[in-house]
């Protein structure tokens, strides 16, 4: 949350590859950056399906090998962790926080706001 896609992936690159002729442009890796952020919507929507929406099992299953990214496996294993109500309530937590953080303090936050709300309790009627 606290880096740029292109701040996370040049740190990346510098501390788990020193030699860069191994890995794909910074580009690449970027656009890589900017689609795994958007693999936690992705479960968002599913979690929303499954508890809100109230989809069986089959309907999950044909929407989440829909986008053919995730195995049937992965499909199942998600199913299993959503049946379980400490999991499926963090499924939704998780991301609205995430939301409400950025909207407050940006995207990436500062620094000095990052450090702000990792040292103070914060609740969420204070991001509001």
């Amino acid at each position: 949350m606290l880096f740029s896609n292109r701040e996370a992936v040049e740190i990346g690159l510098r501390e788990l590859c020193p030699d860069s002729s191994n890995e794909v442009s910074l580009e690449i890796m970027m656009t890589q950056n900017k689609v795994k952020g958007k693999i936690t919507l992705f479960w968002y929507n599913f979690a929303y399906h499954a508890l809100i929406d109230k989809y069986n099992d089959e309907e999950l299953m044909r929407y989440g090998t829909n986008f053919e990214i995730f195995s049937k496996e992965n499909i199942k294993n998600q199913l299993k962790r959503i049946s379980n109500p400490v999991y499926s309530k963090n499924a939704f937590i998780y991301h609205l926080g995430s939301n409400l953080i950025k909207h407050k303090y940006g995207e990436p936050p500062s620094v000095k706001d990052f450090r702000y709300l990792l040292v103070n309790p914060i609740l969420p009627s204070d991001l509001i």
